[in-house]
């Protein structure tokens, strides 16, 4: 099926890498069914369109539905301008932040939004805010709240409203301060700008 890469995120010393295929499915490539990342000299880039066969990932820990293993992967072309095509291929949510994923994500006291018990169906999505994001390293600020910026490229200062954004939840983990009850969550992260 033909894929076109939407993201390249940091995974520590690992690349998470984004698809969208043909169908409109959002996909996580990876190429080791025991490691849901690929290697930070990974050949898929941002805008490229390769066909790929794969085949769903198993044992994923939802809301991580997305990973698929590569099999085999074949370079087509580049689409230079996501901006202009991307806004056709996807159903973002729109507005305020607390839209994103059913409604289902939470906040710290200092205004990290997360998901810990009420699982959404996916990890991976779509938004248009309706008011501008300001990036203060590593973070989008977006009122109150604060989202780690993830992705490869350049940071723009300033997402303005009605921009297309991707956001994602980071796998599951608790912070390494945390008490030893802390649970684990996911927390919300911007990993594209459109």
């Amino acid at each position: 099926m033909r894929c076109l890469i939407v993201s390249k995120t940091r995974a520590g010393n690992a690349i998470c890498v984004g698809a969208l295929a043909t169908n409109r499915t959002n996909l996580r490539l990876t190429e080791r069914p025991d490691f849901p990342f690929l290697p930070v000299d990974t050949r898929y880039e941002i805008g490229q369109v390769w066909e790929i066969a794969y085949s769903p990932c198993e044992n994923v820990d939802p809301p991580h539905v997305e990973d698929v293993l590569v099999n085999k992967a074949r370079f087509i072309y580049s689409r230079p301008d996501l901006a202009t095509d991307l806004p056709n291929w996807v159903n973002p949510w729109k507005g305020n932040v607390i839209e994103v994923f059913g409604r289902k994500t939470r906040y710290t006291t200092s205004g990290s939004r997360y998901i810990q018990d009420d699982i959404p169906d996916r990890s991976v999505g779509f938004w248009i805010p309706d008011k501008d994001l300001t990036y203060n390293e590593p973070y989008y600020r977006y009122g109150r709240f604060r989202m780690r910026y993830v992705g490869f490229a350049i940071p723009p200062k300033i997402i303005k409203a009605g921009r297309l954004v991707r956001v994602s939840l980071s796998r599951w983990f608790k912070p390494d301060d945390a008490e030893g009850d802390f649970p684990e969550r996911c927390y919300l992260q911007v990993s594209g700008v459109y």
